[in-house]
């Protein structure tokens, strides 16, 4: 027994030499990487070096190295060194290093800051590494659509800066003074316009989709195209006329019943929705389906349950669901 246990024992030794066995016992999983962190990380080949830009504080350094070895858990071949800022003064200048502890990611001849001890904007730089070469948002502007870089509440400037720090670049875009959408345009989007499109325009909006490109159209209710009849009959798509009313709002205090909520049960299986557990509202939302048969596949991304309806008329008074001319849910919103 007593050569048991010691055979036990060296047999133990000689395996932690060798491999490594980790596993998180806080609550919340803080000192475990988020699925979405793991992801980008299988994406990168090849090493990554990390330069951290912190003063000789043990403090400052282990938590650096703490944050830093999550990710090396799960890809070995990153390297993280220190450089006191004081000592090189000029390098710093020259980087542009602005705070102690800054860190500088380099990956494939790129490099990345990261200013804080945020997993979301590590990732986010790793991301930005991972990804190569710009990606870019081209926004069209004067028809009145919604701002890319506002801050007003009707505006889309808080989502481009989350855009922009997951390594986008956006930019408007008047398809009245350019002959195509520029070739390094990954996504063009057209937010909200309030003016109709002209003729030209839209015949450039057309032959950049027939050319492989990729469209984000955002539509405000009721639905009102804006001479994008054509654009929508293309992509094969209808877009109903008339406000959704869900009354599964009022159980959490919600007594208007053109907010439309959705919940995860709800969410059709999409990559945009996926893991998503909060719940969501639409106020004043309308209904789009499919016109017909295509060579276009559809899949929905949001949609509602089947209490709700398409309401066609005045929404004032006492709101009932008319069978004959109200479309029943689900609904695609």
């Amino acid at each position: 027994m007593a050569t048991l246990i010691v055979c036990l024992a060296v047999l133990l030794g000689w395996l932690s030499t060798r491999y490594e066995w980790q596993y998180d016992l806080t609550r919340s999983g803080r000192h475990t990487l988020s699925a979405a962190s793991v992801k980008v990380l299988h994406k990168m080949q090849g090493p990554v070096d990390i330069t951290a830009y912190a003063r000789e504080e043990p403090g400052l350094r282990d938590l650096i190295s703490k944050i830093v070895a999550r990710y090396q858990h799960v890809k070995p071949d990153i390297n993280l060194h220190f450089v006191n800022p004081d000592a090189v003064p000029d390098e710093v200048r020259k980087l542009g290093i602005s705070v102690n502890g800054e860190l500088v990611i380099h990956y494939q001849n790129r490099s990345q800051h990261v200013h804080s001890d945020s997993e979301e904007e590590f990732t986010n730089a790793l991301q930005r590494l991972a990804r190569g070469s710009e990606r870019w948002l081209a926004f069209t502007e004067g028809h009145g659509e919604r701002s890319p870089l506002g801050q007003a509440n009707f505006d889309l400037g808080s989502w481009v800066q989350q855009l922009n720090n997951r390594g986008f670049k956006t930019q408007p875009i008047n398809l009245v003074d350019i002959q195509a959408i520029p070739e390094n345009t990954q996504v063009l989007v057209i937010a909200g316009p309030q003016v109709n499109l002209l003729p030209g325009e839209v015949k450039l909006i057309g032959d950049y989709i027939d050319q492989g490109g990729n469209l984000l159209w955002l539509l405000d209710p009721p639905g009102k195209l804006f001479n994008l009849d054509d654009l929508a009959a293309k992509l094969n798509i209808k877009v109903l006329q008339g406000t959704i009313i869900d009354t599964a709002g009022r159980l959490i205090g919600l007594n208007d019943p053109t907010i439309v909520l959705e919940t995860a049960s709800l969410y059709p299986p999409n990559p945009a929705t996926t893991g998503l557990q909060l719940t969501t509202i639409f106020p004043t939302a309308t209904a789009i389906t499919t016109a017909g048969d295509s060579d276009w596949k559809v899949t929905p991304l949001l949609s509602t349950g089947d209490h709700t309806w398409l309401e066609t008329g005045k929404l004032e008074g006492d709101i009932a669901y008319d069978k004959d001319v109200d479309d029943k849910g689900p609904l695609n919103i």
